[in-house]
């Protein structure tokens, strides 16, 4: 992360390994932070029909749901 903090899979691994390691809260903060780099804006969603959306910022709420719970 210290080398490309602009790249949200880097920042998804890193919450992957803080919810291993059972910190969280920051696993949290880091996944809804991913969800936040890696969401197609409103008016470019509409353009991605068939791929089935964006794969990080899917996997990134799959992990905010299993830290709710």
């Amino acid at each position: 992360m210290v080398l490309a903090p602009q790249n949200p899979f880097y920042v998804l691994q890193f919450a992957e390994t803080a919810a291993t390691n059972g910190q969280w809260s920051l696993a949290l903060k880091m996944y809804l932070r991913v969800v936040e780099m890696a969401e197609l804006p409103v008016d470019e969603q509409d353009k991605d029909e068939g791929a089935g959306g964006n794969g990080l910022a899917r996997r990134a709420w799959v992990g905010v749901k299993l830290n709710l719970f």
